[in-house]
């Protein structure tokens, strides 16, 4: 893609302005965070995240490593509100002194169900200096979500038939259902074709949570890495770190849409809490991502908006303007808070691009979101990226546009339906409104958080 001269990027600055304060609550087993919108550990990044919900409560582990990568665990954060968060203990650690065993490199990415009381977690042991194969499915139970004991009988790699055995072998990430229909517990694994390069998604039934049979690969489609299964409406969903497949039922045939992509290249996942599915991602260098609820959309698209929890947090009016008209070449500056959520309706009807610039105290340093109706594209730009999305809407309609400006991550949303994420400047107070051809802003609102009360 052709770069628009007006897009000249600063250095990419990564969020170092998220991690929580935290104070010990010995009652509830874990730290509670002073801050709110995304969750970050005490120390180094979110990793992979594997949410699970229970008795209005969500718990989301993930990975981290504690100094480098090989040496990756299963850690676990609580929230009630999806605002603020707890730090708990850690859930299932590798072992040490298992150098050469399953045990003793990464507890790589699974997920948790619960049966008859028990909750089972499934994991991926992964250590390159086993000589049996580097990756292994892995089962810990636990009656608290707390504290978790390892199974090593229930250990099992790939059959060979079906899923290829060599040594360096994919056979990882297990996401675990269980199926009404069939009466059987579904798992469905990132793994490789005996002979052949490149991912399937695995699949595999199992009556009991310890005996599992596996079976042929789902035909039609790649496999991804983190693996989610899900039903929204009508559809069923595979949802993976790149792509997202679907089929109208839960046995196929799948395919992909025309635009296979949720959101950029996140290890993510989502958890049905009884209304809604609320997904969550990792790899953004610090925090987690904000929560979102995913939804079916038609042909087999998957939609996306923030949660209400998260956006009703931001109370605080700070900017309102209306009926702003932007001809070819406007640019109209606005002065604003540093961290905020903008939410904004824009009429594109006779416009040909409207772009948001955020923390630009300069031309060097500007970060952008453009709304192309040229191109049909979501186009972001900050740091050292710049991205362009498909944008599959109706241009000739009002447009919504959310952004959650905040730390160093730029978190976008248009219509309620599709998302992107990008990396901006840490510091700024300008917000800048832009076009290429009439464009009018109906209405535009800043909003910013309360302050946070001392813990």
């Amino acid at each position: 893609m052709n770069k628009p001269t007006h897009f000249i990027l600063a250095a990419l600055l990564l969020c170092s302005q998220h991690t929580l304060a935290a104070t010990p609550t010995p009652a509830e087993a874990g730290t509670m965070s002073s801050s709110t919108l995304r969750f970050c550990p005490d120390k180094r990044s979110v990793g992979d995240v594997m949410p699970f919900f229970w008795k209005g409560e969500y718990h989301v582990f993930y990975l981290l490593n504690n100094s480098g990568n090989a040496d990756i665990d299963w850690e676990h954060a609580v929230s009630k509100d999806l605002v603020h968060w707890r730090n708990m203990p850690a859930a299932i650690l590798h072992d040490p002194a298992d150098k050469a065993g399953p045990e003793g490199g990464c507890m790589f990415t699974g997920s948790i169900i619960e049966h008859n009381g028990t909750f089972h977690a499934y994991y991926t042991s992964w250590n390159p200096g086993n000589l049996a194969g580097r990756e292994f499915v892995c089962h810990a139970t636990s009656k608290d979500l707390i504290s978790w004991t390892k199974q090593p009988k229930d250990m099992f790699g790939p059959d060979g038939t079906h899923y290829a055995n060599h040594r360096e072998r994919d056979f990882r990430d297990p996401c675990v259902v269980w199926d009404a229909e069939q009466k059987l517990f579904v798992m469905y694994v990132n793994a490789n074709a005996p002979g052949k390069g490149g991912f399937v998604f695995g699949h595999l039934t199992s009556p009991d949570l310890k005996q599992w049979q596996q079976l042929p690969a789902l035909e039609n489609i790649s496999g991804d890495e983190c693996p989610d299964f899900f039903k929204s409406g009508e559809t069923y969903y595979l949802h993976g770190c790149n792509v997202y497949a679907y089929a109208k039922t839960a046995s196929g045939p799948w395919k992909f849409p025309t635009y296979n992509r949720v959101e950029r290249r996140m290890a993510a996942k989502r958890v049905f809490d009884g209304k809604r599915h609320v997904w969550f991602g990792g790899w953004l260098n610090g925090p987690m991502s904000i929560p979102r609820e995913v939804y079916e959309g038609p042909e087999g698209f998957l939609f996306m908006k923030p949660v209400p929890e998260v956006v009703n947090a931001f109370s605080v009016a700070a900017l309102s303007v209306s009926n702003i008209s932007l001809e070819q070449g406007t640019t109209v500056m606005k002065e604003v808070p540093q961290d905020y959520l903008l939410e904004a309706t824009v009429d594109m009807s006779k416009g040909r691009d409207f772009g948001l610039i955020v923390r630009g105290e300069g031309i060097a340093d500007t970060c952008r979101i453009v709304l192309s109706a040229d191109k049909k594209s979501l186009i972001t730009a900050g740091g050292q990226s710049l991205e362009s999305r498909p944008l599959p809407i109706d241009f000739t309609h009002p447009i919504t546009v959310q952004a959650f400006i905040v730390g160093g991550i730029a978190e976008v949303f248009v219509n309620s339906q599709y998302a992107a994420t990008f990396f901006i400047n840490q510091a700024g107070h300008t917000l800048g409104l832009e076009s290429r051809g009439s464009v009018v802003v109906r209405s535009l609102q800043v909003k910013t958080q309360v302050a946070p009360k001392p813990l």
